[in-house]
């Protein structure tokens, strides 16, 4: 006769408790299911709601005198975005909306406003002179000169953008192309004086499928799954990708440019995380769980203390300030290779207040630190950490803003040894 290990003849009845003993571990593994279901749904119901509490609300004029105007700049050789007069005041609500939720612990009146008409925020058509490739030029990965041919002619239609953000929607990009990494596919951003700035993003971001009507309908596409043609490569094969991804891209690359905009530096210190380091391309509300929406275009304390005092978000900015701080740096001392910090001294002053000052890295492109201020001299010593440094020259810039939002840089070079 065949045994169980247990010594029970095969065949043979089960004792009793062995009986309850199954029965006792199917009821916990069915109850560890059905909490974790349980979790699940709850989880899934919290972002959910985490997520539709991300919606902005309607543009609006913040009562400022300084605003943002949108723009949809098409060569003479395009047609406007179909229904862009609706979808520019959706994509700029995400992305102006991400500069309330960084600021509104530490400066509740913190909202970008918009200029408005009959209601609703005024968007500018303005035609180009010349066909979309002369904007792009004969080196179309030179950005810089295609944002300056673009903006020249905004100016001329439109003025100087003194007490305004020019949002432009440019036409100018390659048709079809759905990705900031098709040459001619421009997204760049600008401060232009304290109250003065200017974006041109591609206007595929308005396109049926990636921008909605209303900014409830741009949660929607967030979350669509359906594959989508994105950018053609350089090996002639069009990369695909999830509509919801391409949605996200658009509405953070335009927040990401908006902040430089508004004055914020790069910072690639955490940048998967950081909208002013890449996280801007991973913009998508629906695939985080709910913990990670509360850190959906988490904006570095450093470059939050850029946007305090920004004219554009400061109800309480000294807009008679008219005058930047002034520097007066101690010479650098020699470093040596190798070393992770690096000695900052100098004097820093302003006719009537500080607001903040912030450190910058060009050979990193990134901020490396930064603190508030205030009173009318500033004093700093402070060992400020940076990347491992090289033999060379390395450089480092110090920018002070006034509360009037004024700002003012100095460059700092050490012999690194």
């Amino acid at each position: 006769m065949s045994l169980h290990p247990a010594g029970t003849p095969v065949g043979a009845p089960p004792p009793r408790r062995a009986r309850t003993d199954v029965a006792r571990r199917a009821a916990v593994v069915a109850l560890v299911v059905l909490a974790l279901a349980a979790a699940l749904l709850l989880d899934l119901r919290g972002s959910a709601r985490a997520a539709e509490a991300l919606v902005p609300p309607p543009p609006a004029d913040a009562g400022r005198e300084e605003r943002l105007l949108l723009v949809h700049f098409v060569p003479r050789d395009r047609d406007p975005v179909p229904a862009f007069e609706r979808r520019a005041p959706v994509a700029a609500a995400w992305a102006a909306d991400v500069f309330r939720r960084n600021l509104e612990d530490q400066h509740a009146a913190a909202r970008l406003g918009f200029e408005m008409q009959g209601g609703v925020p005024r968007v500018e058509l303005v035609q180009g002179r010349d066909t979309a490739d002369t904007y792009r030029g004969a080196d179309p990965s030179d950005e810089t000169a295609h944002y300056q041919r673009v903006v020249d002619e905004v100016f001329a239609a439109l003025g100087p953008p003194r007490g305004r953000i020019y949002v432009v929607f440019s036409a100018t990009h390659e048709p079809e192309q759905r990705c900031f990494d098709a040459e001619g596919s421009i997204a760049m951003g600008t401060i232009l004086a304290p109250d003065a700035g200017a974006v041109v993003i591609a206007s595929w971001v308005l396109d049926e499928g990636v921008c909605a009507e209303d900014p409830a309908g741009e949660l929607e596409l967030f979350a669509a799954t359906d594959r989508v043609r994105g950018c053609l490569k350089k090996d002639g094969a069009w990369y695909e990708a999830e509509r919801g991804r391409i949605a996200g891209n658009a509405i953070g690359s335009l927040a990401h440019e908006l902040g430089h905009a508004l004055g914020c530096f790069h910072d690639f210190r955490n940048p998967r995380v950081d909208l002013m380091g890449k996280a801007g391309h991973h913009f998508r509300p629906d695939k985080n769980s709910s913990s990670d929406l509360a850190a959906l275009g988490w904006i570095a304390p450093e470059n939050r203390l850029v946007l305090r005092w920004s004219r554009f978000l400061a109800a309480d900015a000294d807009r008679g300030d008219a005058r930047e701080p002034t520097f007066e740096p101690e010479a650098t001392q020699p470093l040596a290779a190798g070393a992770t910090s690096v000695p900052l001294a100098l004097v820093i002053r302003d006719d009537r207040a500080l607001g903040a000052v912030v450190v910058y890295a060009p050979g990193s492109d990134t901020l490396v630190a930064g603190w508030p201020a205030e009173g009318t001299e500033l004093r700093l010593e402070r060992d400020v950490r940076v990347a491992p440094l090289a033999p060379g020259v390395f450089e480092i810039v110090v920018l002070a803003i006034d509360r009037g939002g004024n700002r003012a840089g100095a460059r700092l070079h050490y012999h690194v040894e």
